[in-house]
């Protein structure tokens, strides 16, 4: 029952994102002029596609220089605070808390990844870049969860 209800949460989540995203950024309707393809399309499925069809360079490419361990956190321009608890602490979470109510590492770790990708490249990616930092807060805090979670079933049994 459990994967079932997972699954049909991630659908919930498909729908509800990209709306929830559009309505609490007030310039996503104008879109963003990319920090990566400056002639690109600045909004709608056209910024989608383009984004997709670079996927890798978000990941390996961040939009500015990182100058030192802190720059990392906010090379997309947003607060550290707003990448850490608003990436960070939802991905450390889910990961902590999945694998707690009996959802196997390996669901958890994919679902949480479809979720990263879904929301920085289609939700957001309807009207801006995916951000590096925010794909990498993201993934690197599921994986912590999962290991805090993996820790706690180890030693707490």
């Amino acid at each position: 029952m459990r994967i079932p209800l997972l699954f049909l949460l991630l659908l919930l989540f498909v729908v509800v994102d990209p709306v929830l995203s559009l309505l609490t950024d007030p310039q996503a309707l104008k879109g963003y002029p990319s920090d990566y393809f400056p002639h690109g399309p600045h909004w709608g499925v056209e910024r989608v596609e383009e984004n997709l069809s670079h996927f890798p360079v978000f990941w390996v490419k961040p939009p500015r220089p990182i100058s030192s361990p802190g720059s990392f956190f906010t090379c997309d321009g947003n607060s550290a605070a707003t990448n850490l608890l608003g990436h960070g602490g939802p991905f450390g979470l889910y990961g902590l808390l999945l694998p707690l109510v009996g959802i196997s590492t390996g669901i958890t770790f994919i679902t949480g990844l479809f979720i990263n990708v879904y929301h920085e490249y289609i939700a957001e990616g309807l009207y801006c870049d995916p951000s590096f930092c925010d794909l990498w807060i993201s993934t690197v805090s599921l994986v912590v969860g999962l290991l805090i979670a993996r820790f706690l079933r180890r030693y707490t049994e």
